[in-house]
């Protein structure tokens, strides 16, 4: 992969999707660490460290470059300050499935602005990517989360019991997916996104 190229996207005018850098994981760290996102968060995926979190970044970096995922960093677009994540970090190549998964900082809830930024990703994935699901998981308490998958039409297949591990208790999560056809009915063709089709097509 050209290391000077990737694959930006703008969410509004003052929003836009970038590469992962590792100067991100500073800013990253604290707002995963706060109180609001971090119960929302497995404990073995918090970073409990800076550099914890920059070894964390560096993971979501090689996801693109290694043909394994794609994970961007929400931006400002004034200031190029990070302020949430959101991609594609489990690829079942085989059975062409991502799983999704996004974050924001708490300052910013409630701006619309994670919903965004997951419509352009999962256009660019059914766009560029071979695969026929995108898949979201979120604990049954969060209904922010819930709300967005609802608004870009996931549909809920059901409780998986004691899921996933949470400050030492066993949660519920739910199931969410979006299927390539689904999208298809309702998506606006968008050539400029298509850049990336052969670059995951020449071996996957």
């Amino acid at each position: 992969m050209d290391q000077t190229k990737f694959p930006c996207l703008e969410i509004n005018e003052h929003y836009y999707l970038r590469e992962i850098r590792l100067t991100d994981a500073e800013q990253y760290f604290n707002y995963i660490n706060h109180l609001d996102v971090k119960k929302f968060v497995p404990e073995n995926c918090l970073p409990k460290t800076t550099t914890r979190a920059a070894a964390d970044m560096l993971f979501l970096i090689k996801l693109l470059e290694n043909k394994n995922g794609a994970y961007w960093a929400i931006a400002k677009t004034a200031t190029d300050e990070m302020i949430g994540t959101c991609g594609f970090e489990t690829w079942h190549k085989q059975h062409g499935r991502l799983e999704m998964v996004y974050d924001l900082d708490p300052k910013y809830w409630n701006k619309y602005i994670t919903q965004r930024a997951i419509k352009q990703i999962i256009g660019f994935a059914f766009y560029n990517m071979p695969v026929n699901r995108i898949e979201a998981v979120t604990k049954t308490d969060n209904p922010k989360s819930i709300n967005v998958l609802k608004k870009l039409n996931f549909t809920k297949e059901g409780k998986l019991r004691q899921f996933r591990y949470f400050k030492q208790n066993y949660a519920d999560i739910y199931m969410y997916s979006l299927l390539k056809h689904e999208y298809m009915q309702t998506a606006k063709e968008d050539y400029t996104i298509k850049k990336w089709h052969r670059y995951f097509h020449e071996t996957v």
